[in-house]
């Protein structure tokens, strides 16, 4: 990591959850934050692209068992599940916040603490159906004193609860909550951010109504004793009166009265951590108006009191508190909409308060800084608050192949999934219905995938057992026959059809180009046992590559889209080896059962770009059992390497050049016409791969490298890395409906001598 003297003249600060990017950039990547040298590299690369300071995100596991309350709910998801289980892991090795901390600390970037649990509390794992919209939800984990005291959360005037979401007029909920930053505080942290972003549209449907909730006991007898008003009865607090308004004095009353007790809130927050140490600052995020908005209500948000009693020193302007956006949220009557851009105060109205406040010493930073190209925050502000995500991405898809590249080199492909089912515990459900790793695994140089519905040998779920297996020694998956989808094996790897696909799982692909063989053992304990076996993506849900063995032993398979039989037969009572080649080049496949060939060049519908899963499913036919052991699935991808001695005649990382220089005329490159060296610059907050600067290129004018010679039988590879700026200010971690679309645009060209064009591409 190469470090350079250059920083900016404002704050930019990049926000990350280490909870989320260790369940998704892992195993073994930077990003993950799965080992303290990679976090230690990562922070070092942070400091070069001129970041001042970092916000990170603890998960639920960095607050520990004293505050939270795991919800082990039975055959939930468990590649969502699988998530927890991830972040779980890593804490056992070592804290990730002390480890973060530590580096952040070594190369002077400021560390800030984000706990995301002012409004998010979390919630039972057996919510009922109440016939107001409220869905049954299995949600992970809940605050254990919310458990032990659900009364404290918010409700409406029907007694319905708003779970992850405490009402702070109980001086037992602020209590509660207080103890959770102290916790924070007694080890080590000093710089915390109150955050009010809540995930409670996670747990259940959003409010219907932004003055929904809000009519807790204390609220309601308080409201009785300053306004002689009974909010449960009187109809102006009812939104669905059809002579409600929105902008009755008396209904600003009560907002007022709920925004007291959270100012109340960060009044204690701020005097137990004077307690503990008076120069811990504290932050909040804000939408930017007076109301504290989706999903959260119309609870007035009394800001200028938190900042003129000292109560915060830092707000993050222009934050939604929705975790999950409603996208019926206009239509509700929030007074402050971040989204929609109702009720938002000028950032020049909180620069002068604050400026004339008794704390004038109290920053703002604006939210959704460019994720790349960074710039000056716009007047006010102090500087940026920028999410992490586009160059973890870029980093650990880098890192990945790195990996897969050595795989190629050492075995010949990529180990994609693997599993032998001796390690999976018998007759068990595992973790969530679900065991393995989705994501590839560089230590162990393969992919286990996630298994999953498994079950306990109660059901048709399929579960390891070592009664029947291949070998003396180890276990075997027994699949049963059932009406129920659930007796269906599934083994799946997290992956995106390309790198143009930057979401949040992708950072290995799905099998997309190349070949890839499918194998495994099967075993037919008698006639009435068959299966079909397919391969698909994780977005086209069809199954192009299919192979079905039938009750009786017919063989067949799918010739895009229809069933074919091989005329021939599987045996019984002893176990066959199955092997499906498939050459995603020409969209065909092969199948042979123990050496003997018994289909060829199938073809599979052209739509069909990519695989990350594979099926076993025994069938609805009574009597059914199958036996799977020793399953993989091995991708070599089409690799563009030129064989003979390889000569290396340019090459150039940039990163040898100065941060934000300009980049004239030198020894490698030329700049033309004359006069546009200032559309060139070495930009260091957007590069690919390990290093930090790139070459930035704003338009009208071009670089010439120096020239080299080929003699006239030799082959030259030309390879670079292109990133064209998207005419969004951010990369999403889904594609657009609409697709991605750029002005941006760069010609590539070789030359030859007489300059004229061999190779152009636009």
């Amino acid at each position: 990591c190469i470090m350079s003297n250059f920083a900016y003249s404002y704050d930019n600060f990049l926000i990350f959850g280490t909870g989320d990017y260790a369940a998704c950039f892992g195993n073994g990547t930077d990003p993950a934050f799965d080992s303290p040298e990679g976090i230690d590299c990562l922070v070092k690369t942070w400091k070069d692209r001129g970041i001042t300071g970092i916000i990170h995100r603890f998960d639920t596991p960095d607050a520990g068992d004293e505050f939270i309350f795991t919800n082990h709910v039975g055959n939930d998801n468990p590649e969502h599940r699988f998530l927890t289980k991830s972040i779980e892991a890593i804490a056992e090795r070592f804290s990730q916040p002390v480890v973060v901390r530590a580096a952040a600390e070594k190369y002077g970037l400021e560390y800030w603490a984000w706990w995301p649990s002012v409004y998010s509390d979390g919630a039972p794992s057996d919510i009922p159906v109440d016939g107001q919209g409220l869905d049954k939800t299995s949600w992970n984990y809940e605050h254990r004193y919310v458990r032990e005291h659900p009364e404290v959360l918010t409700i409406d005037r029907k007694g319905k609860k708003q779970y992850g979401v405490m009402e702070y007029a109980y001086p037992g909920a602020r209590k509660s909550k207080i103890a959770e930053f102290e916790h924070f505080a007694h080890n080590g942290v000093r710089n915390i951010i109150a955050c009010m972003r809540s995930e409670a549209s996670q747990m259940q449907p959003p409010p219907v109504d932004a003055d929904q909730y809000g009519f807790n006991q204390p609220v309601v007898d308080e409201m009785k004793k300053l306004y002689g008003v009974d909010i449960l009865t009187d109809p102006r607090f009812d939104f669905k009166d059809p002579n409600f308004n929105r902008h009755d004095p008396m209904l600003d009353n009560w907002r007022k009265l709920r925004g007291s007790y959270l100012t109340q809130f960060y009044r204690e927050l701020r005097q137990a951590m004077n307690v503990i140490d008076p120069n811990i600052k504290i932050a909040v995020q804000l939408p930017g108006g007076e109301h504290i908005g989706s999903p959260l209500g119309n609870m007035y948000v009394d800001w200028r009191t938190w900042i003129d009693e000292g109560l915060i020193d830092l707000i993050i302007y222009g934050i939604t508190m929705e975790a999950t956006l409603d996208p019926k949220a206009p239509s509700k009557g929030y007074l402050t909409d971040a989204i929609a851009g109702t009720g938002i105060l000028p950032v020049s109205v909180f620069r002068e308060f604050i400026d004339k406040s008794k704390n004038p010493k109290a920053r703002i930073l604006q939210a959704n800084g460019d994720y790349y190209f960074y710039r000056a925050p716009d007047k006010g502000f102090d500087g940026w608050r920028t999410d992490f995500f586009c160059a973890a991405f870029t980093r650990a898809w880098y890192q990945r192949w790195q990996q897969w590249k050595l795989d190629i080199k050492d075995f010949g492909y990529i180990k994609y999934i693997e599993n032998d089912f001796d390690a999976m515990p018998v007759k068990s459900e595992c973790y969530y219905g679900g065991y393995g790793d989705p994501r590839y695994n560089p230590w162990e140089r393969k992919g286990s995938g996630i298994w999953s519905w498994l079950g306990n040998g109660d059901s048709v779920k399929p579960y390891a057992q070592n009664e029947i297996k291949y070998g003396d020694n180890g276990n075997a998956i027994k699949l049963t026959s059932g009406n129920d989808s659930s007796r269906m094996l599934k083994a799946r790897m997290w992956g995106g059809t390309n790198r143009g696909n930057m979401y949040i799982w992708a950072n290995q692909n799905q099998i997309a180009n190349g070949t890839a063989e499918l194998s495994f053992r099967l075993y037919r304990p008698d006639a009435n046992s068959g299966v079909s076996i397919w391969l698909e993506s994780d977005r086209t849900y069809i199954r192009p590559v299919n192979l079905t063995i039938a009750a009786g032993g017919d063989i067949s398979y799918s010739a895009n889209g229809e069933k074919i039989s091989s005329g021939q037969s599987a045996k019984t009572g002893q176990w066959q080896k199955v092997v499906i080649d498939v050459n995603l080049a020409v969209k065909k496949y092969s199948i042979s059962i123990d050496g003997t060939k018994i289909a060829k060049d199938i073809s599979y519908p052209s739509q069909v770009e990519s695989f990350c899963v594979m099926y076993f499913d025994p069938g609805n036919l009574p009597n059914t059992e199958i036996y799977l052991d020793e399953a993989a699935l091995h991708w070599k991808p089409q690799l563009y390497d030129v064989a003979g001695k390889e000569k290396l005649l340019f090459s150039d990382d940039f990163e040898s050049y100065v941060s934000k220089s300009k980049f004239t005329d030198n020894a490698k490159w030329t700049v033309g016409p004359k006069g546009s060296d200032g559309r060139f610059v070495i930009e260091n907050s957007m590069s690919f791969g390990d290093g930090v600067r790139c070459l930035e290129a704003s338009g009208g004018g071009s670089v010439l490298s120096k020239t080299f010679t080929l003699k006239s039988d030799s082959t030259v590879a030309v390879d670079f890395d292109v990133f064209l700026k998207s005419d969004s200010p951010y990369i999403a971690m889904v594609t657009p409906s609409e697709g991605w679309r750029s002005k941006n645009g760069t010609v590539i060209s070789l030359l030859n001598s007489k300059n004229e064009a061999v190779i152009d591409i636009n």
